[in-house]
C-alpha cells in the first residue's frame, strides 16, 4: 500500500506488523488487519486530496480493498 499527496509518496507499508507506521497503535485501537501479510497505515493527514495505490506483490491476481477511517478525539 502506498499513500501519495500529489506526486509525493508520504507513506508505504507491506505486511502491517513490519511497518514503521504505528502498527502497535493499529492493534491497540482494534483496526489491525486480519493477517500479518496485509498492509495497514495509521497516519494523521491534513484536509486535502490523497491517492492510495494497493498492489499485489506476487505474480498471481488478487483483489484489493482500501478503507479509510476518520478517528476523532
Amino acid at each position: 500500500m502506498q499513500l501519495f499527496v500529489g506526486q509525493t509518496q508520504i507513506a508505504v507499508n507491506d505486511n502491517w506488523q513490519d511497518g514503521t507506521y504505528k502498527s502497535w497503535e493499529l492493534f491497540a485501537i482494534g483496526y489491525q488487519p486480519l493477517t500479518p501479510y496485509e498492509s495497514g497505515l495509521l497516519v494523521t493527514l491534513s484536509p486535502g486530496n490523497y491517492t492510495t495505490i494497493v498492489s499485489n506483490q506476487g505474480p498471481e491476481q488478487a483483489l484489493g480493498l482500501f478503507e479509510a477511517f476518520v478517528i476523532t478525539d
